[in-house]
């Protein structure tokens, strides 16, 4: 009952359902989850390497700060907990960045490896300051940087088929 730190990464755990209210950080990567635990006391959660195709449910989670969901097949994100700082959701589903700006706090984004072809949504972190969207279907400049939070300090668009234009390395540096 007094446990506050739980390393459960490779294990083939299907689901996660434990009483721990003292658990504030949980590795459940390399696992074959399919929902997301809720356990409310939660800071730190990292679901890297599952099978989760939506982060339903997140918002119960009140204290959650930081959340790594990458690797898995998220094509949806339906709330966020107002909590997050700080989300990592690579190599996913993702077309659209709507929900997954919805946390005021939140102030690093990577959504490298999906399928974003517009960084739009993004204009509601206002506190945003480091995103990562290298690798997605990005073709114009204007659809990553016409949407930004005014204090972003890093937007990091490599290997995305706008990085191929003309001029384009002037027109993102801030």
């Amino acid at each position: 009952p007094y446990l506050s730190k739980l390393d459960l990464k490779g294990n083939l755990l299907e689901s996660f359902v434990l009483d721990l209210p003292l658990l504030t950080w949980l590795d459940l990567s390399r696992n074959n989850l399919v929902a997301v635990p809720t356990n409310p006391s939660l800071e730190h959660l990292i679901l890297d390497h599952n099978r989760l195709a939506n982060l339903a449910e997140l918002d119960t989670l009140d204290q959650l700060e930081f959340l790594s969901a990458s690797d898995n097949a998220i094509t949806d994100v339906q709330s966020l907990p107002e909590s997050l700082t700080d989300l990592r959701v690579d190599g996913n589903r993702l077309t659209f960045l709507d929900y997954l700006c919805s946390p005021r706090r939140l102030r690093k984004l990577s959504v490298s490896r999906n399928y974003l072809e517009s960084l739009q949504g993004l204009e509601k972190a206002r506190c945003l300051l480091y995103i990562d969207a290298s690798k997605n279907r990005i073709e114009y400049v204007r659809e990553a940087t016409e949407f930004l939070p005014e204090d972003v300090k890093d937007l990091d668009l490599r290997e995305n088929p706008c990085t191929s234009l003309e001029n384009y390395r002037p027109r993102v540096i801030f």
